[in-house]
């Protein structure tokens, strides 16, 4: 007699006494289907196991050698069906993960990107807002915009026949383009300080670059979209070396003087990146390190900008080399609120 540690038939503890002779009469290989019960042939293993590699068994009796080589086979036994489970399960991720690689994203890969954007239902993507009232810049109106990142984004004054402002929102996805439409079409959400400003699909009426069929984004500028992340936002990002953290739990007044950067010029970097294309806003970014964005009217600014920066040798790689770089998240990548 021995402790197995499974249950019985008749489902009572775990480790009742069962007769050597009980292998084949287990719950757990009655049917086919709870014949591969991982957790039951890991336990009954592992109870054969200790069972034959001890002299004695929970009682103190001596375990007799006939016993041990007649379970010795049915050992074997389970441990080619744990193989078989495990390689089982094996196949079931392996064949899970191969069907993840042939039924991506829609905006996974370039191929898919090229040929979503590229269908005449879905190609619109730029969208216009009209009649901007004066005073009105460009950043109160993208802190209103949502639905997904934009490629470009361009900001005219007194243009065409209205001679009104006008702005020309190039986003990246299509689906993000429909997204805002709607948002701004069918709810009163869309303020911009006070004005419920008007927005259309840019076409022949109120674009001179576009018609009805508006452009897919161009192959190489997708794939840094998509392999590398472009977008028009650059964070840079340094450590602080004279400022020391203070592992305390008292309100204090913040030193004025930890939180000063000596030779960081604004305007200065404004200047050096502006030759790569219009710069929107530069603002400050909530860190322990010293860290602002720079938001620029073009995911192409930025992706240049970018690789000038990290360039050994290149005129403003001795002026960042010290500093973290990475695209930031664009401001209009927002969910639409109802929609």
């Amino acid at each position: 007699m021995f402790h197995a540690g499974v249950p019985t038939a008749n489902n009572v503890s775990p480790y009742t006494c069962v007769s050597t002779n009980s292998y084949n009469t287990l719950p757990h290989l009655a049917t086919d289907s709870s014949r591969y019960s991982k957790a039951g042939l890991r336990r009954f293993a592992r109870s054969i196991y200790q069972w034959s590699s001890s002299k004695v068994d929970d009682d103190g009796e001596e375990i007799d050698k006939s016993d041990r080589q007649q379970l010795q086979p049915k050992f074997q036994t389970l441990q080619t069906e744990f193989s078989k489970l495990n390689f089982r399960e094996d196949m079931n991720i392996k064949t899970a993960l191969a069907k993840c690689n042939r039924q991506p994203d829609s905006f996974t890969t370039l191929k898919n990107f090229e040929k979503v954007s590229s269908h005449p239902s879905s190609q619109k993507r730029v969208i216009v807002i009209v009649n901007i009232p004066e005073g009105t810049g460009i950043s109160s109106i993208l802190a209103q915009v949502c639905g997904g990142p934009m490629e470009r984004i361009n900001f005219y004054r007194g243009r065409g026949n209205r001679n009104a402002n006008v702005a020309e929102l190039y986003f990246i996805f299509p689906e993000h383009a429909r997204k805002f439409h709607e948002y701004a079409t069918t709810t009163r959400f869309f303020i911009v300080n006070g004005y419920a400003l008007q927005v259309e699909w840019a076409d022949r009426s109120n674009s001179e670059d576009l018609d009805e069929f508006h452009p897919q984004v161009p192959s190489y500028l997708a794939k840094e979209i998509l392999h590398w992340g472009a977008r028009r936002c650059l964070v840079f990002s340094k450590a602080v070396p004279s400022k020391t953290i203070k592992n305390t739990n008292q309100l204090h007044y913040p030193s004025a003087k930890s939180h000063f950067t000596k030779g960081l010029d604004i305007s200065q970097i404004r200047k050096d990146l502006v030759v790569f294309g219009e710069i929107l806003d530069i603002g400050p970014v909530i860190s322990r390190k010293v860290c602002f964005s720079v938001q620029f009217a073009d995911v192409r600014s930025a992706v240049v900008a970018k690789k000038v920066c990290e360039t050994v040798g290149s005129p403003l790689y001795d002026q960042f080399k010290d500093w973290s770089l990475w695209y930031g998240k664009d401001p209009t990548d927002l969910p639409c609120i109802g929609k």
